[in-house]
């Protein structure tokens, strides 16, 4: 009896030791205080499963791995930046520092938009992406967050193989993480067809705490270099949408000197999972040193810059144009997002821009894809409503569109959600495209989708039972670890 006692207050010493010691490195780590206080809170108040959670999901890479850039340098980032001359930018324009932030620090030229056509649903972007790979006589390179083994990406699967078959270069960069529930034999079956296949960090134990918390959310394809497709669409049946729950997404097709960059943004990504040092201007003997035009004579359509985001890098990038671009809204700023767990400058930003008087309208859907998510985005309902912030909820399906609208000026089509792991974990993409027409057509999307959802009122909110109310504000406190 006594050596179990003994035991006992072993074990619960050495336990409130590793809670000491744990609580003392999260905090040493110097991360935004918000998550900071999310996770002391979990480990204290969470026995034994806080620090499960935070073994698996909370260490912090950034430190441990900083001097492994995650990015690949080629020829082509190299030559697009030294033609890519910032000092030739109008000055007068409202968004020159959020363009040359974007170009010099972030490593985004600012390019021509030649082309560019919106798909709002998964049925015309499945189709879309099919003719191209049909179409397809050099190289394809599809990289997703997301494919699943399904009726709906099947076509997709054997347009790659055909085009493999047929002498293309195929590449699959698919997040392992994403697709733990598809068997290994698809991914056989595609490569058994001539389709060159990579996992981006496949998650095995023990490596598996240093992994799992940081997965390439990227959904980007090049075919040939002259069509590029970047958004928010997975490859799976869900995105096709059925009468019982319809899905509402945003992608982009665009062509040009933009394309060049998306393969850049690819070979990057295959270069690391790969660890392949080999340029695709090496192999293929492709330059890709296209002079730019003077920037300081407007393009026939606008801008655009593709904007990458990853946990390794000083700056979130995404985090900090985004921020940028709410805090300058003077007419209106629309935000769609399936998730709103804004970090606290970027939910800052969006206050004050109401505050000042633009018109700005936050989306998100009445029902995301679980409880607690629902519980969390209902959380920041309250402090935007009382900003003077209009809030929707999407009520026509699942909304899964990360879009941003400025004044009919400047908008955002990418990959991340409005949220704490697409901003400061997850490896995101997004097109910045300064330009009138694009900007109208998003936002005139954003419209249409506010016929199909529900206006939030503060006075009947303010209604809610204190104990949804408790559950919002405990969910809340644990948002920055989702």
């Amino acid at each position: 009896m006594l050596m179990s006692t003994l035991l006992t207050w072993v074990l619960l010493g050495l336990y409130l030791l590793i809670v000491a010691g744990t609580v003392v490195a999260v905090i040493l780590e110097n991360r935004q205080p918000e998550r900071t206080i999310a996770w002391v809170v979990a480990i204290i108040l969470l026995p034994f499963i806080g620090l499960i959670f935070f073994y698996f999901f909370g260490q912090n890479i950034r430190s441990k791995h900083r001097r492994r850039r995650y990015h690949h340098d080629t020829k082509h980032s190299e030559l697009l930046s030294k033609t890519n001359d910032t000092k030739a930018y109008e000055t007068s324009d409202s968004f020159f520092p959020l363009k040359r932030l974007c170009s010099e620090e972030f490593g985004a030229p600012l390019l021509p938009l030649e082309q560019i056509d919106l798909i709002e649903s998964g049925r015309d972007f499945f189709t879309s992406l099919i003719e191209a790979c049909n179409k397809a006589v050099h190289h394809i390179f599809l990289e997703t967050y997301i494919i699943e083994d399904d009726e709906a990406v099947k076509p997709v699967c054997e347009a790659l193989i055909a085009a493999a078959q047929r002498g293309v270069d195929v590449r699959l960069l698919y997040d392992d993480v994403g697709c733990w529930r598809v068997s290994n034999r698809f991914f056989n079956y595609l490569q058994r067809g001539g389709v060159k296949v990579a996992a981006f960090m496949p998650v095995h134990f023990p490596s598996l705490t240093h992994k799992i918390n940081y997965r390439n959310h990227r959904k980007i394809c090049v075919v040939d270099d002259r069509l590029g497709f970047i958004g928010g669409m997975n490859l799976a049946q869900r995105y096709l949408g059925n009468k019982v729950n319809a899905w509402r997404d945003l992608h982009a097709r665009l062509t040009g000197q933009v394309v060049l960059q998306l393969t850049e943004v690819f070979l990057s990504d295959w270069a690391y999972v790969t660890e392949s040092a080999t340029t695709y201007a090496e192999k293929y003997g492709v330059t890709y040193g296209i002079p730019l035009p003077c920037v300081s004579v407007s393009p026939e359509r606008g801008w655009v810059q593709i904007v990458k985001s990853d946990p390794l890098s000083a700056v979130p990038q995404l985090l900090t144009a985004y921020t940028w671009a709410a805090m300058h809204a003077r007419d209106y700023l629309y935000i769609q997002t399936p998730y709103f767990m804004p970090t606290e400058s970027f939910l800052q930003a969006i206050k004050t821009a109401a505050m000042i008087g633009a018109d700005v309208r936050v989306m998100m859907p009445r029902k995301p894809d679980g409880k607690m998510l629902r519980r969390i985005n209902d959380s920041y309902v309250s402090e935007l409503l009382s900003a003077g912030v209009r809030v929707y909820q999407y009520e026509g399906g699942f909304l899964h569109t990360k879009s941003i609208i400025v004044d009919d000026l400047w908008c955002s089509i990418g990959s991340a959600n409005m949220d704490f792991r697409s901003f400061l974990n997850n490896i995101e993409i997004a097109a910045l495209i300064y330009d009138k027409d694009t900007a109208e057509k998003v936002r005139l999307g954003f419209e249409r989708d506010i016929k199909q959802s529900r206006e939030i009122i503060f006075a009947r909110w303010s209604e809610r039972g204190l104990h949804r109310r408790f559950v919002e504000s405990i969910t809340r406190i644990l948002s920055p670890l989702f």
